[in-house]
């Protein structure tokens, strides 16, 4: 299952290409203020048309950043509840979430940032070192493909390490690539562990 927590005041109406990427089931999670409260009729029926359980929280205001910290908050919430058995998204433009997101993918929970305008993970980890024009050499790639030997260091069968080939060979962006590895084994803690391994190969296929 995927949730998505949405900093509403920082996005604000920008949801129906959030939307168009959800699927039947998924949870939206709202997180409004006085000052952003409004959402037009054509987004809820986009949300019912769709199947998709949606919450809104009202923020409790007082504090800088306090829509911030109510999300985070009940963040950890939905992990203790669920038990890291789904996926879980922050939809915002703040890249003061990062860090969060850094926290949770360091002990096995998948959670990533995501902007509502273009659905666009943005980085969380740090990127392991490139690998040298010496290595790139030895690989022969064509067309910076990835190859087979290359995920062999990461998926050790023959059979998954020829479906996250195609995965890689085949997606564009870095949120294409976890939401395919997700329906494939369908475990969040798989997902955050292998994701994470796979990234310095993003470098290099130029996924963004």
């Amino acid at each position: 299952m995927n949730y998505y927590l949405v900093d509403y005041e920082n996005i604000h109406n920008d949801l129906d290409n959030l939307i168009n990427n959800t699927s039947n089931g998924d949870s939206i999670v709202l997180f409004y203020s006085e000052t952003c409260k409004n959402i037009s009729l054509d987004v809820i029926s986009n949300f019912t048309s769709r199947n998709l359980k949606i919450d809104c929280f009202k923020v409790i205001t007082g504090t800088k950043n306090a829509l911030d910290f109510q999300l985070a908050s009940y963040l950890g919430y939905l992990v203790g509840e669920n038990k890291k058995a789904a996926n879980y998204y922050i939809v915002s433009n703040d890249k003061g979430f990062d860090c969060l997101c850094e926290y949770w993918e360091s002990i096995g929970v998948s959670v990533v940032r995501i902007c509502a305008q273009t659905s666009v993970v943005k980085p969380v980890l740090k990127q392991n070192p490139p690998k040298t024009k010496k290595e790139v050499k030895k690989n022969n790639k064509v067309n910076n493909d990835i190859t087979l030997e290359e995920v062999k260091e990461i998926v050790k069968e023959n059979s998954e390490a020829e479906f996250i080939v195609d995965v890689l060979n085949n997606s564009k962006e870095k949120t294409e690539v976890h939401n395919k590895i997700s329906k494939h084994y369908k475990d969040s803690k798989k997902t955050g562990i292998l994701y994470k391994k796979l990234k310095p190969l993003f470098k290099e296929k130029k996924i963004k």
